[in-house]
Order: structure tokens, then C-alpha cells, then sequence
């Protein structure tokens, strides 16, 4: 298994700064977040990609994904459609920029539909991008979050969507946890499907603002169980990454990513050690 990060981690590094350190810090990969003057974005033009693209390949870093914000749960046809025709467009930028995946969300039900007619409404909408993202050679992970945290509720839309080439699941673990699932029941449901991971740890904290009674805190210091889901990994053959999502853009409090991203590979490093011995 190889380690990447994602630049949601380190908002203020430039492309350059975090090549830079990405290697320094011994990552294989990074995951490059659509959005914002310092990541990466769909308005670049060709010599920006290839020079984007230069930057990591150079230090021998590989681009694993970008991680767009695609939606597919809207009551509004033409939103869905959107949506849609913006997962091409950050398709298009993952293959430009030599990645193999690029990330979408599944959303929030409204309340203007049932569970149910949402699962639909996102298979057959997920169906079409898949083939166009095919056609581009870059896959679809679509992450345990928002109402399709749980792995239960993203295999339904696997499901519905008739499990087609290019549409497979990035496993955000804590996601899971959170909703109740351990990791054994995850790779059991998900399997083959899992083909990128990311990783968190947290701690009981009071409620928040949004109600979570939990907060995130450096890898192996919390709650959340690393090692097992690594355990869990290895059962399905899994090679791919362990991607560390240091939420710092969202979380300004959290430790530099200068702290964080070097004590993820060094724990990360050990641990995967102990499991080969």
C-alpha cells in the first residue's frame, strides 16, 4: 500500500511548495483538490496542466486523483445536468493531468424526494458520467460522505447503477465509523469496488456548530480504528493508497501541515511495517 495526501491539508502551500514537500516528507501520491488559485482547476489551460503535471511526475509523486465537487441528489433536472456536464470538464482535467481517478460526492436528499427515487435519479445520472469519464480513461470514486456516508447506502447506488466499469468508491473511514460500520463489515459489502482510501483520526469533543461531538487530531491519536481498517484492506487484496484528508482548509485550528503530513507517513510507515512482519 502507498501513502498520498490530499491539498485540502495545506491550503496556503503553492502547486510547487507542495510537490516539494510531498516528496521531502516521502509520500507516493497526492490528490489534487479542484478549487482556488493554490490547487488545481478546470480553467487551467494545457501548458498549466502539463506544467502542473511536470511538477509532481519530476519528483517522482504520482497524481492519484482531483477532487471535484460534483453533486447528483438535486430535485432540479437541470441542476443534476449540470453536474454532469461539470464531471466531464474535471474529467477531462484528471486526464490531463496524468490521474487516473477523479472524485465526486452523491449529496444530500431533499426532502422533495425519497431515499429511493434519489438512488435512481443519481445511478442513471452516474451511468452517463461514468462512460464519458471511460472514454477520457479515468474512473469515478465516489466517497462515503454526505447521505451516502455509510457503505450500505453507496452500494445501493452501485447497485442501481448496475455496477458499470469506471464507477467505484473512495472509502473516507471515518465516514463509516461514524455511521456505525466497522471496517470488516465495509470491505465485505464494498469489496473490489474500494479503490481509495482516506484516512482521519478524532477524538470525543463537545458539539460543534454542525453537531459533531467529535474533533479531528493527528493519526494515532484518536479513536478511529487504523489499524483494523488496514487489516480489513489487506483481506481484499488492497493495494492502492492510504490517503491522509487533513481537513485544514475546513479546520484553520488544526495542526500545520508541516506537523501533520510528515507524523502521518512516519506512523503510517511503522504500521505497515508491523503488519508485513
Amino acid at each position: 500500500m502507498k501513502l498520498s495526501f490530499t491539498t485540502l491539508g495545506c491550503p496556503d502551500w503553492t502547486l510547487l511548495q507542495t510537490a516539494e514537500r510531498a516528496a521531502e516528507y516521502g509520500f507516493d501520491g497526492i490528490e489534487l483538490r479542484i478549487g482556488g488559485d493554490r490547487h488545481v482547476d478546470p480553467t487551467m489551460n494545457a501548458s498549466e496542466r502539463a506544467e502542473a503535471a511536470a511538477m509532481f511526475r519530476s519528483r517522482g509523486i504520482e497524481i492519484v486523483s482531483v477532487s471535484g465537487y460534483t453533486k447528483f441528489t438535486s430535485d432540479d433536472k437541470a441542476t443534476v445536468e449540470d453536474n454532469v456536464k461539470q464531471m466531464r470538464i474535471n474529467a477531462e482535467l484528471a486526464h490531463d493531468l496524468g490521474a487516473s481517478y477523479v472524485r465526486s460526492f452523491i449529496g444530500m436528499v431533499p426532502e422533495s424526494l425519497t431515499f429511493d427515487a434519489a438512488v435512481e435519479q443519481v445511478a442513471e445520472a452516474l451511468v452517463r458520467s461514468a462512460e464519458e469519464a471511460r472514454k477520457l480513461g479515468v474512473s469515478i470514486l465516489l466517497e462515503t460522505h454526505d447521505d451516502f456516508s455509510s457503505s450500505e447506502s453507496l452500494d445501493r447506488v452501485l447497485t442501481a447503477a448496475g455496477r458499470p466499469e469506471g464507477l467505484l468508491v473512495l472509502w473516507d473511514t471515518v465516514h463509516t465509523y461514524h455511521c456505525g460500520e466497522r471496517p470488516e463489515q465495509v470491505v465485505q459489502r464494498l469489496g473490489s469496488a474500494i479503490r481509495h482510501t482516506h484516512f482521519k483520526d478524532a477524538t470525543e469533543s463537545p458539539a460543534d456548530a454542525k453537531g459533531r461531538k467529535y474533533k479531528y487530531v493527528l493519526t494515532g491519536e484518536g479513536y478511529i480504528p487504523i489499524r483494523d481498517t488496514v487489516l480489513a484492506l489487506q483481506t481484499i487484496g488492497y493495494d492502492g493508497y492510504l490517503s491522509l484528508e487533513w481537513e485544514k482548509m475546513w479546520h484553520p485550528n488544526l495542526e500545520d501541515p508541516s506537523i501533520a503530513l510528515p507524523h502521518y507517513v512516519k506512523y503510517m510507515r511503522s504500521l505497515l511495517g508491523s503488519l508485513r512482519g
